[in-house]
């Protein structure tokens, strides 16, 4: 029986090796599933791993770059890629039936930051560049519904929420039956896009969001949402206006050279079989499982209390 959930099955990652097999109760090792971290020069373990699971004995990370960067500070780690390509869509990868002719993908909220005044805005933009559908994180989903906002003819999809486990399956296959995303945000979302073959388009709108951001002092709600030991690297990270980076390296470069730098940020060569995966994850007895459990639970406590 689990007591909480673990970063190695956020949005169904254990799922997609496991499948019908027995999960431990506890995971040995975290497997990264969010990739905004990686795009910024020489992180620091406190943005790349979890808080509370930073000090698991071992890290499943996207590729050799980010094993290289934690065993600077002396974190064991290894490359297999990132669970959204042991989906059987990306695996399977094909194209041929593309049902999106263009999606908008907004921001989705971030440790209880709500962004229900921005809806209309993401109508405004529907409108703008012809979209016929958007992708919504679940907590707006959620909202959109309840408040009846009103799309017109858009198509709203299901995007992913943390403690659903057909997240990645759905984001996948979203991706693979869709022939462009328009996004103004930063997030895993680009890589996963551009790596399934979908034609990505950072829109000018991404300069008024992140103005936006810095004017409501956005990074200073996500770094409280911290332990205080990790705000120091939270707050350097957060710390600047990103638009024009962004811009930089998905607004420019062709279609080509963005699905090859996707591929390497999803580390596509390090893909490993599911039960190697599934070894990984996997505590070696019953004593490192009691160990490992007290040990994340305590972290969880802890944060909780503000410590």
């Amino acid at each position: 029986m689990k007591l909480y959930s673990q970063e190695a099955e956020f949005y169904g990652a254990a799922s997609l090796v496991f499948k019908k097999n027995k999960r431990p109760c506890v995971f040995k090792a975290t497997w990264m599933h969010g990739m905004a971290p990686t795009f910024r020069d020489n992180p620091h373990s406190d943005v790349l791993l979890h808080y509370d699971e930073k000090d698991l004995p071992l890290h499943l990370v996207n590729n050799q770059k980010t094993v290289n960067m934690l065993s600077n500070e002396g974190i064991t780690s290894i490359a297999v890629g990132m669970p959204y390509i042991y989906t059987d869509a990306f695996s399977n990868k094909k194209r041929d039936n593309v049902i999106h002719r263009r999606m908008y993908m907004p921001p989705h909220s971030i440790a209880g930051v709500g962004q229900a005044d921005e809806y209309y805005s993401w109508k405004r933009i529907l409108e703008k560049y012809n979209c016929d559908s958007i992708c919504l994180a679940s907590k707006d989903y959620e909202n959109v519904a309840s408040q009846e906002i009103d799309f017109g003819e858009v198509k709203i999809l299901k995007g992913a929420h943390a403690a659903d486990e057909t997240s990645l399956a759905r984001i996948s296959e979203m991706f693979f039956s869709t022939d462009e995303m328009l996004t103004n945000v930063s997030g895993s979302h680009l890589p996963y896009a551009a790596a399934s073959g979908v034609r990505v388009k950072i829109i000018d709108e991404i300069h008024e969001f992140y103005d936006s951001r810095m004017r409501n002092n956005y990074a200073s709600k996500i770094v409280n949402s911290a332990p205080k030991k990790n705000r120091k690297s939270f707050t350097k990270h957060l710390q600047n206006n990103r638009a024009n980076e962004i811009v930089e390296v998905w607004g420019k470069p062709g279609m080509t050279v963005i699905q090859e730098y996707s591929e390497y940020l999803l580390g596509i060569v390090h893909k490993r079989k599911a039960d190697e995966i599934m070894r990984y994850l996997t505590p070696n007895n019953e004593l490192q499982k009691l160990n490992l459990g007290s040990r994340i639970f305590f972290n969880k406590l802890g944060r909780r209390l503000g410590l």
